[in-house]
């Protein structure tokens, strides 16, 4: 199994196309938690009876699982609310947010240390200040991607990578 530490991601609802594509890369690069959050900037909302798509987001992680030759298949949760996916990580995960305004990744992993790790990343209109705050009562670190605004899936990818590699687990030893 790879990576080594444990990572969830939540990201802000977005477009569904986006969020497929989101999802799919998540389960790649050895996410093991994805979670939908309803956020007060996020534009695509679930519908009633929104579980065709945790379906179909299911169907991806399993498809990206044998693709990828993962050995553990990625959990996708139903869409929660910030303070709920908050409340339900386990003792000991490090908050990292995707931030334009924040810090480097490196204070942020210095601060992590072997813990796992949670990630946010916030809907096409970013995270909203109150959210942030939130995040930063939690702990959470403000990590910066660069020097141009990212899309949400794509600053999902950026912000996984950037763990991957600021803790040391893209290390290519044993991999296929």
């Amino acid at each position: 199994p790879w990576p080594n530490r444990r990572i969830w991601l939540g990201v802000g609802m977005i477009r569904s196309a986006r969020m497929d594509l989101a999802v799919e890369k998540a389960s790649e690069l050895g996410v093991e938690r994805f979670s939908p959050l309803l956020l007060s900037r996020s534009v695509a909302r679930p519908h009633e009876g929104g579980g065709a798509k945790q379906d179909r987001w299911h169907r991806l992680a399993l498809e990206s699982l044998k693709q990828s030759k993962r050995a553990r298949l990625m959990e996708v949760t139903e869409p929660l609310d910030l303070g709920v996916f908050l409340d339900h990580l386990p003792e000991g995960f490090h908050p990292w947010v995707a931030d334009p305004t924040g810090g480097p990744a490196a204070a942020a992993a210095a601060a992590t240390g072997p813990s796992p790790v949670a990630l946010v990343v916030g809907p096409e209109g970013g995270l909203a200040p109150q959210e942030l705050e939130l995040l930063h009562q939690r702990g959470g670190h403000s990590v910066r991607l660069g020097g141009h605004r990212l899309r949400a899936e794509t600053a999902s990818m950026a912000l996984v990578t950037t763990v991957l590699v600021s803790l040391g687990e893209m290390d290519p030893q044993g991999a296929d």
